[in-house]
């Protein structure tokens, strides 16, 4: 009787807590809806308004001269959600990017698109991140995207958002990241942004925040075990 008990009791207390074996599975350094807490749960990012809706998606275009020709760059950002479709779709990287990259030579009047290149792609496998605490004040996290493979060689995103103590007192993010580089070699796009969205923002309120609610009720369903637990003793001992 006493060993019943006992699993009954361990049957219970699993019960109790619902949820804990999914929580523990989800990966600590990836973005849910866009947010990142820490493992801890004190601090908490929003990238949902690291780019402005009337600039989605950021679009970065530098043209230089490439004797005879002239070259232009085009850099299209999305984080959250994948970039839009194309007009033709011939045109411009496949469905699900999130960062690509146009590369057209122009001689004269004849412009024409040299290279595609989805140098991160939006799929099951979120973007990692890594919070970082520099000197000055500052704190930056790093985010890094993988793309699709471009002659072979994979692509990726490194986004390096940079918060200091002035971007703590402004009121609207930056526009554009300050610096873009691409390393064709290793498939790399290094991207700078200092933006207020890389402060750190206080956990969500007790009210809120789910693992506190669960808390406050673990009393009430522990006594709700405790009860179904005296009942069974009470039918084990009625039937002995």
């Amino acid at each position: 009787m006493l060993v019943l008990i006992i699993k009954l009791l361990f049957f219970f207390d699993t019960l109790a807590i619902p949820g804990t074996q999914a929580a523990d599975s989800d990966a600590p350094n990836h973005l849910v809806d866009c947010k990142f807490t820490t493992p801890e749960g004190s601090t908490t990012y929003d990238f949902n308004n690291l780019i402005d809706t009337a600039s989605w998606p950021l679009n970065i275009t530098t043209t230089r001269p490439t004797p005879p020709s002239t070259t232009t760059e085009t850099l299209l950002i999305s984080l959250c959600k994948k970039l839009p479709p194309p007009d033709d779709p011939s045109q411009s990287c496949p469905d699900g990017t999130l960062v690509c990259l146009l590369i057209y030579n122009q001689i004269g009047t004849d412009r024409r698109l040299e290279k595609i290149i989805p140098v991160g792609i939006g799929d099951q496998s979120s973007p990692t991140i890594q919070v970082n605490t520099t000197g000055n004040h500052k704190e930056s996290l790093q985010l890094k995207i993988e793309g699709s493979k471009y002659n072979n060689i994979q692509q990726s995103v490194l986004l390096n958002l940079i918060c200091s103590d002035e971007d703590r007192k402004a009121s609207r993010p930056s526009t554009k990241p300050t610096t873009t580089i691409y390393d064709p070699i290793q498939g790399l796009l290094n991207i700078t942004w200092p933006t207020p969205v890389a402060c750190a923002s206080s956990s969500p309120t007790h009210k809120d925040s789910p693992s506190v609610h669960n808390e406050s009720s673990n009393p009430f369903r522990n006594f709700v075990v405790f009860v179904f637990l005296i009942f069974f003793a009470y039918l084990i001992l009625g039937m002995w």
